[in-house]
């Protein structure tokens, strides 16, 4: 069979010599390397193909198959999620300090994702946000060892990446990449990112010796390690946040650098974990049937049911099941986009009320990240001058219904809520800085959907038509829950246009 059909062309050390294997479907072959050149052997293209794979950029499997081996003899080696899952938590309790049991979970779901990410849609970010010395990159050396073609940046341009995904299918973990996420190529750095998260997205640069355009196919895992640097929402939503603080003073740690010469023989270690998910996901692709197989089709298909199911009482199916509150909300969304991906395999790993909980916590904590933007600070300037148009005339109109909404809307102007977004600014100790500017307040309204036009004194003014109200309503829920009870007849209510 020939290379270029192969599923996986996966390079490996057998004691100190590069080794390579093949994947077709039935069969695991080993590579003979020193008929590479033979062109009896090999074609151009293949041996092309060979190459690449040889200039490998993380760290190997080793031993994956003995010289000489048979498929039957790797099978007899192979150990379950469950058991891999229990030796990866183990391995990260070593070295570093989260302070939830649950978070520990979620790595080790996203650390088996990045082996299988070809069998789902959506492929979650892992954002690690904490001060200095809160084991950060610890952390990132920890997912370097045992992830899937992992290859950790400091420093980097959107267009390496791109290639490295699209050549090698590598894992990008971004060790506190200020500089290049800062940097006036940021924004295109974000764009490639927000396109890792999906199968099927393309990222496309022009070429600028050039009239044409490389695209590259850019499908990926990527954890990103930082020290308050606030990310765009887009990126957010995409990934859960992981709040990383100091271990209490108690708590003693491994040393990672030096794992090689501390034991841990109880398959925890970097190599025995990285070399037992390459197992399972060369077998699992090479005989898909077999009962030590996995592929998630079935937790797949019970994750949609869980979390688009409502029972009788009114209770989501997920929290009857795994005895969640009765009010649980609704995971719907890009939440249930990464839900699709790490609860399918928790639960083949059984930690799936942990994943549940760290995706509900993951919720919560956006929201709070939200409120930052400069959208959620827009809307939240339009909120105030709402409220307090409506409580100057509360006297005519106890109901803030939508005529009573309408009214206060309309005396608002964009200037004013520019206005009420530097005041908030200074309020929250950026009285230094410069007022951003109306026009830049107003992009960010219009951005949020909401209409305005030119009125007296040259000022733009808000416009509430009905779709005003179901819009403003939706973004009290989004950004200032606390009012939703202030402002929710405004939608139920009949509606004058």
């Amino acid at each position: 069979m020939s290379v270029l059909t192969a599923k996986y062309i996966e390079p490996f050390m057998r004691k100190d010599k590069l080794c390579m294997l093949t994947v077709h479907p039935g069969s695991i072959t080993e590579v003979d390397l020193s008929r590479v050149y033979d062109p009896k052997e090999y074609t151009n293209k293949e041996r092309e193909a060979i190459e690449m794979r040889m200039t490998y950029r993380w760290p190997l499997p080793r031993d994956l198959f003995q010289e000489g081996g048979t498929p039957g003899m790797l099978r007899s080696e192979l150990r379950t999620l469950k058991e891999i899952t229990a030796s990866i938590i183990r391995y990260l309790r070593r070295y570093v300090w989260l302070r939830k049991d649950s978070t520990y979970e979620l790595l080790a779901m996203w650390i088996i994702s990045t082996y299988f990410r070809d069998r789902f849609r959506f492929s979650p970010i892992i954002i690690a946000d904490g001060i200095t010395e809160t084991g950060k990159s610890t952390l990132a050396k920890c997912l370097e060892l045992v992830t899937y073609h992992a290859e950790s940046w400091i420093s980097c341009s959107a267009a390496a990446i791109a290639r490295e995904i699209e050549d090698y299918d590598a894992t990008i973990i971004m060790d506190e990449a200020i500089d290049a996420l800062t940097s006036e190529r940021g924004g295109e750095i974000f764009t490639m990112i927000r396109s890792c998260f999906e199968r099927g997205q393309r990222w496309i640069r022009a070429d600028p010796r050039g009239r044409s355009n490389y695209v590259y196919n850019v499908y990926s895992s990527m954890a990103l390690l930082i020290r308050g640097v606030g990310l765009p929402e887009d990126v957010y939503n995409r990934g859960i946040r992981i709040n990383m603080t100091p271990a209490p003073a108690h708590i003693e740690f491994g040393d990672l650098d030096n794992w090689h010469d501390d034991g841990y023989h109880d398959r925890s270690n970097p190599d025995d974990i990285r070399r037992d998910l390459y197992l399972l996901k060369l077998w699992s692709a090479a005989y898909p049937d077999d009962q030590c197989s996995v592929n998630f089709e079935k937790e797949i298909a019970l994750t949609r049911k869980y979390l688009t199911t409502k029972l009788e009482d009114g209770r989501w199916y997920y929290a009857n099941l795994y005895d969640f509150p009765p009010e649980s909300p609704a995971i719907r969304g890009r939440d249930r986009n990464i839900a699709s991906t790490l609860l399918s395999i928790a639960q083949v790993t059984g930690c799936e009320r942990g994943i549940i909980q760290e995706i509900l916590d993951n919720k919560e904590s956006n929201r709070e990240v939200y409120m930052d933007t400069p959208e959620a600070m827009a809307f939240v300037s339009l909120m105030e001058l709402v409220e307090e148009n409506f409580n100057r005339t509360a006297g005519l109109n106890p109901l803030l219904n939508y005529s009573a909404f309408a009214a206060a809307v309309a005396e608002i102007s964009t200037t004013d809520i520019a206005n009420r977004f530097n005041l908030i600014l200074q309020e929250q100790g950026n009285a230094s800085r410069d007022p951003v500017a109306t026009k830049s307040v107003t992009a960010k309204i219009n951005a949020l959907g909401f209409k305005y036009e030119r009125g007296e004194q040259n000022k733009s003014y808000m416009i509430p038509s009905p779709d005003f109200a179901s819009l403003f309503f939706n973004n009290v829920k989004k950004y200032a829950k606390s009012k939703t009870k202030i402002f929710r007849d405004i939608i139920k209510t009949e509606k004058i246009s």
